[in-house]
């Protein structure tokens, strides 16, 4: 069925391709006036078959699908590991990590303030926490999710959503969130190590 999806996504950017064979004859077809063939393009865009506007928002749609797949086989990958032992647990950690990377590459396709970027981040921080054990790296991976989200905010805002924007402040406050418990939580390791040194 994932596959399938994807599958369908390629064949309408292949057939946005295609349609671009047929842009000039279009534009032969409609054109009544003396404007530049340019100028006439871009009042028309929304006429043309296999526009690059067009072709952009169908390679969006399916580099997020992509990502919002790869996402949810890492988050697979994350449970199977509390059912897993032996060959098949350093199996599906192995699988959980590369689904998130492979998610994580995705991303760089897309602005870092989008909500789903965020949430792939928020979701392999708690893999290296969870199941790989590794509190510094993955307030690191938060760390640098909150920053460029930040970064890229104000330019992002100007063509979202009024329900995207508030997918990404509550988005936000849960990455902050979670620095602040991770942190937390290095601290107190850190006190603990010195007790025990001073023992």
């Amino acid at each position: 069925m994932v596959e399938g999806k994807l599958q369908h996504l390629e064949e309408e950017i292949a057939r946005a391709n295609d349609n671009k064979r047929s842009r000039l004859r279009h534009l032969e077809i409609l054109k009544t006036d003396d404007l530049p063939e340019e100028d006439y393009f871009k009042q028309h865009q929304a006429d043309i078959p296999g526009t690059k506007l067009e072709q952009l928002k169908l390679e969006q749609q399916y580099t997020i699908e992509k990502i919002m797949i790869l996402r949810l086989k890492g988050d697979i990958y994350r449970y199977l590991t509390d059912v897993t032992n032996g060959f098949y647990h350093k199996e599906v950690r192995e699988l959980g990590l590369k689904a998130y990377q492979a998610a994580s590459a995705e991303c760089c396709r897309i602005t870092p303030s989008h909500p789903l970027v965020m949430k792939v981040a928020l979701s392999h921080s708690i893999y290296y926490y969870e199941v790989l054990n590794s509190l510094e790296f993955a307030m690191r991976i938060l760390g640098e999710a909150v920053f460029e989200a930040k970064e890229e905010y104000q330019g992002w805002k100007r063509q979202a959503s009024d329900d995207q924007i508030k997918d990404y402040l509550e988005t936000l406050k849960v990455l902050e969130a979670n620095i602040k418990k991770f942190k937390e939580m290095i601290l107190e390791a850190q006190k603990e190590r010195e007790q025990v040194r001073g023992e």
